[in-house]
This record gives structure tokens, sequence and C-alpha cells, in this order.
């Protein structure tokens, strides 16, 4: 294989100017002329019904241009389409403290928060379930009423012969694991500028991961068409997760420039980023797994109950990895899998690095810690030994292509020093051993389609300009970077000759959002097939031109990359100038009246390379599905 001129080599990210000189913009630091200040009101109860509110203070208060609540915006909404249980304002009762119950716009932050003071909202308090394990045993008072017992979802799976499994183990363990709930904490906190615009038009700027979904979102909940609406992503300080899902300000800012017709934006403090969350959510673990004498893993049994909070949200997708991600990264003949995701009176929990598979991971490898301990083995042997031979498919249907995991154990076998500590250190001190793994993506689309989950635009202009479109979400993991690399690496120019639009629904194609590990995988895999394309309209041209096959020319940054068996080689000026526009050609095996001046004539004869199709050249590619996720996902 050839050595790559790009990829794998260091290079500044793509954002690193913007974000270390401070000209970069994250969306609080976005102002729009007239614009207002959104605050959001909160209940103060966990669950309650609301009997009436009274807006009209409020609304008569100096500096206010628009209340608004529940019957402003009242259809529902959710990142799941089994899930559209979450309304911007409250209804007819609120389910956690902290629910959303009215937004003020006004002039400003001060002037908005004395309004919300004098918002009147009559409560009826309700019983409140805090506690997953009683919220499900719940016979009446539930939170909502189409979710009996406060079950959101429940899965029983078995694959295998789990009885003939344990049969076969020599060493059987059974262990109750509780893990706690965790926020993501992002150094940004989630903010939203909505402009309304005097045609009628509205613009989002949003920290996001999903912009397609927060668009579709904002037409539904604003009743307004898509093609009138855009979503602009700006630099993001942080997801995690968190953001990978329509969060309540991003709708509530919407509704509220909408009704007032001008721009609102809205910030959360960092109170408000907790009352949001979408966090990890508390998950008990009950696991039993069995042993054979010689370390191999026979069968495995897990109930896992996790505390979801008070809507829907991603839960059906994180209490479904918990269990068809146990069977992913050993070769594990025999699983059963019971998982309940519970509503309770408190806040949404989501997605948050690792979705819904950490918790259990963390269960699992101190089990077989412990298992390996009443084996006499070492860790890192019981590991080795139920390792997977990819490619295969798991005994749960999940189709594993990559498995760098034998590596990955060697190397830090080897660089942790595992043979000298372990069992070696003074007291209070250790070294232990634990994997982990992840999907790339989903089979299915959140929204249920056959359209492709990720689609690029790139275009070639007459000065030999690339720009790459894509609608990819950049949250600090590098992904603008890498697609910068892999186009420029098939092009053959210089990262810096790529210039990158990002994440706006007028201007760039549908990309579902930045989630599932799923960007470089899917997005980069568009990039590749696109500039593939560019690079075979490019040669094709040149080829034509010049008289000579295609497979005899090649792409090049500079002249260096001549080979002796590549007739025709395209390289790119490192700077446009308005004499020098264009890419050039070189031929190394040429007519002899050409050789000497060739280099000349070539850039006159290619000053616009493509007059045989005098349209700027453009590439389109897309990538459909994942190699690695079960088409049965929710």
């Amino acid at each position: 294989m050839a050595p790559h001129s790009v990829i794998g080599k260091p290079l500044p990210m793509t954002d690193a100017p913007g974000k270390v000189t401070g000209l970069g913009k994250y969306a609080d630091d976005l102002v729009a002329p007239g614009m207002l200040f959104g605050k959001i009101l909160h209940s103060p109860h966990a669950h309650a019904r609301i009997r009436a509110i009274n807006t009209s203070k409020a609304e008569a208060l100096p500096g206010v241009k628009a209340v608004a609540t529940g019957r402003d915006a009242p259809n529902p909404y959710g990142i799941l389409p089994i899930g559209h249980d979450e309304c911007v304002f409250a209804l007819d009762r609120v389910r956690y403290i902290g629910d959303n119950v009215a937004a003020v716009a006004a002039t400003s932050a001060e002037i908005a928060e004395e309004a919300l003071e004098l918002i009147e909202v009559d409560y009826d308090p309700l019983p409140a379930w805090f506690d997953p394990l009683e919220s499900m045993k719940a016979a009446a008072d539930w939170i909502h009423e189409s979710k009996p017992h406060n079950i959101e979802k429940e899965y029983h799976h078995e694959f295998g012969n789990l009885e003939q499994g344990f049969a076969n183990a020599t060493f059987v363990r059974e262990e109750h694991y509780y893990a706690a709930e965790v926020t993501h904490a992002a150094m940004e906190p989630h903010s939203t500028l909505a402009i309304w615009e005097p045609n009628g038009r509205l613009t989002v700027h949003s920290s996001t991961q999903v912009p397609y979904y927060l668009h579709r979102t904002v037409s539904e909940v604003c009743e307004m068409p898509m093609s009138q609406i855009r979503v602009i992503k700006p630099l993001v300080g942080g997801g995690f997760g968190g953001k990978s899902e329509v969060i309540p300000l991003e709708v509530a800012a919407a509704v509220l420039a909408k009704k007032a017709k001008r721009p609102v934006k809205i910030t959360y403090t960092r109170e408000e980023v907790f009352y949001a969350h979408r966090g990890r959510p508390i998950t008990i673990v009950d696991l039993k797994v069995g042993l054979t004498r010689e370390g191999k893993i026979s069968a495995v049994a897990a109930r896992v109950v996790q505390d979801g909070g008070a809507y829907c949200g991603y839960g059906p997708v994180t209490v479904l990895y918990s269990g068809a991600l146990l069977g992913a990264i050993y070769d594990i003949p025999n699983v059963k899998y019971d998982g309940y995701r519970v509503l309770t009176n408190k806040p949404a929990c989501g997605a948050m690095r690792g979705h819904g598979t950490v918790n259990v991971r963390f269960a699992f490898e101190a089990m077989l810690d412990a298992l390996a301990h009443d084996a006499r083995l070492d860790p890192v042997e019981v590991r080795r030994r139920n390792l997977l031979r990819a490619p295969c498919i798991t005994v749960n249907g999940l189709r594993v292509t990559s498995y760098g995991l034998p590596e990955c154990i060697e190397r830090v076998v080897e660089r942790s020093g595992w043979a000298q500590k372990k069992g070696k250190l003074p007291y209070g001190r250790g070294v232990g051993m634990a994997c982990s793994h992840y999907v790339s993506g989903a089979a299915n689309p959140i929204i249920r389609s056959n359209m492709p989950h990720t689609t690029v635009h790139i275009k070639v202009d007459r000065d030999a300009a690339v720009t790459l479109y894509t609608g990819a979400s950049e949250i600090g993991q590098g992904s603008d970077t890498i697609q910068v690399q892999i186009v420029a690496e098939v092009l053959g120019v210089r990262p810096e000759r790529v210039k990158l639009v990002a994440a706006d629904t007028e201007l760039t194609p549908v990309d579902l959002g930045s989630y599932s590990s799923r960007v470089t995988f899917m997005a980069g895999n568009a990039c590749l097939e696109a500039a593939k394309q560019m690079r075979g309209q490019i040669l094709a041209a040149v080829a034509k031109k010049f008289g000579c096959e295609t497979r005899a020319c090649a792409c090049a940054s500079t002249k260096r990359r001549l080979r002796r068996s590549i007739s025709t080689v395209l390289w790119w000026p490192r700077a446009p100038t308005p004499r020098r526009k264009t890419l050039v050609a070189a031929i190394s095996r040429a007519p002899a009246w050409a050789r000497l001046p060739l280099t000349v004539t070539a850039r006159r004869w290619l000053r616009f390379p493509w007059t045989l199709r005098p349209v700027a050249c453009t590439s389109t590619a897309s990538s459909r599905r994942t190699t690695a996720a079960r088409r049965s996902t929710p």
C-alpha cells in the first residue's frame, strides 16, 4: 500500500484557530439585532397536576415581549418515534422538580427573571416515585397513564441453552451491583438562539449534537414546514451524549421567538443543566455467570433495572444496549437478559459515553475477576480464553468485523508491567484489568425511513478550491478534521485546501448526528466514496484532454509525488493566484514537442480543465448502515 500523505500525519484540528484565538463562536456568544432574553419557569413539585396558570401579571410587566405556556405548544415530542411523551411546557401535570411550566422573553435577563416570579401556578400535588424498584410496583398514580406500573420498556431475551450452560460450569457466581447516576457536566451549558425573520422563517443556532433531529422537532412543535426552518450548529463546548437529543430550551427558544416575532436566546444556568440532565441512569444489575474449569464462560444471566427519570428519551435503546452488548466482546454461547426501563419523578436520563453499556460492563468485568480468583487463574488469562474470532456473528446476532481486543490486551499487559505488579504491590495499591467495547452507529435511523444515514457533497470550483458539505456535528471529537483528511488524501491536496461547511440544515445534506461512535465510520466512508467519485470525474476529463487512459493518471499535491509508472499526474498549486487558479498537469512521458515546456503549456490549457463540461464538478456519496448493530433496534 502506498504511504499516505495526509492520513496518519499530525495535523491541527480544523476548528483549532477559532478556538485558540477566540474568534470561534459558541451559541451563547451569538447576538442578533433586537434580541430578547428567555427564561424558563420550573416546577417546584416532583409530581403534581396543574389546576391553572395565570400569566397576566407577567405579561403586563414593562419589557416583557412574550410569555409562553403549554397552550402555545401542545404537540408532544421525543427523540424516539415510540416515545413522544414530552411537551416543551407541561400541559396538565409536572413530573419532576425542574419540569418546564412556562417561559418569558424580555428585553433583559433581569426583567425575564422578575416576570417568572409573577406567573401564578395552582398545583395539586400527587404521590411521587423516586426508587425504580418501588416505582415499577406502582398500582396507581402512574407518571404517564399510558405506561402501567411506570415501566417504559422491558426486554426479555434468551440465546442458547442457559440451563445446560450453567450445568457445564465448574464455578458459578451471583452478585448484585448498583451504579449511581452520572451527568455530563460539559463546560458549555446548553444554549440556543432562535431568530424569527420578517418573512416568517425561523433560524435556530443551538449547542446540539443532532441538528437534523432538532430541525424535525422544531417543525413539529411550532407547526411550521421544515423548509421554513434552518438549524445551525455553532462550536460546541462538550457534549458526551448530553446534547444528543432535543433539550427543552431549544424548543422553548423557538416557541418564544415565533410568539414575540423577535430573536430570543436562552442559556441554561448550571442548575438548569442538572434539571435537563439526560445523563447515565441509576442501574441495578443482578448478574449470574458460569465459568468452566478451563476458564471458558459457559453462561450469563443478567437482570437490569434502569431509573429513566420522568420521560422516555433514549430509554428503550439504553436498556436494550445494556443486554445486547453483553455478548459482543467475549465468546459467550448462552445468554439470558431481562431489562427494565422504569419511570421515576426525576430528571430524564439519556445517552452518556458508552450509552447503555458502562454500568453493566463494570458489573461483568468485576464478576469476571471474582471468577478468575475462584478458578485460580490470572484475570488476563481468563479474558484471553474467551476472545471472539472475528469476523463472526455473536450468539445474539451481532456482526463483529473489527476486533482489536487481543492486541490491546497484550499491549496493556506489556506496558503496565502486569507480571511484575499483579499481587506484588504494597497494601492499598494494585493493578487491574477490564475490557469494554461499543458499536459504530445503529442499524436503523431514529426517524424511520430508508434514507441514507449520512450524505456528503464535494464541490471543486473553477479555481480548484475544494468544498466539503457535511451535516455531521463536530463536538470536540475531531470529526471535521477526519472528514477533511479523507477528502484531501483521495484528491491529492493539502488539508488546508479543503473548505468545510458543516451542520447547517439549509446548506448541508442530512446526517443523523454525533452519537454511538458513528461519525468517522459513516460520514468518513461517505467522504471516501464522494472523493473517489470526484477524482474519477477529474481524471477522466484530463485523460480525454491528453489522449491517455484514466488509469494512467493520478492526483498529487506537489510535483514531487510523480512516479515513473504514471504518465499523467495532476498537482494542485499550493496557493491559488489570479494567474494560476486551477489544476496543472505534468506529463512524464509525452511527445517531444511537449516535454520541456509542458507545465507552462498545461497550465494554459487547463486554466479551467472542465471546459468539456462547463459546470462545477460535484460528487455525492452516502453511508447507509453500520456493520455492528442489531436491525431490531427500536
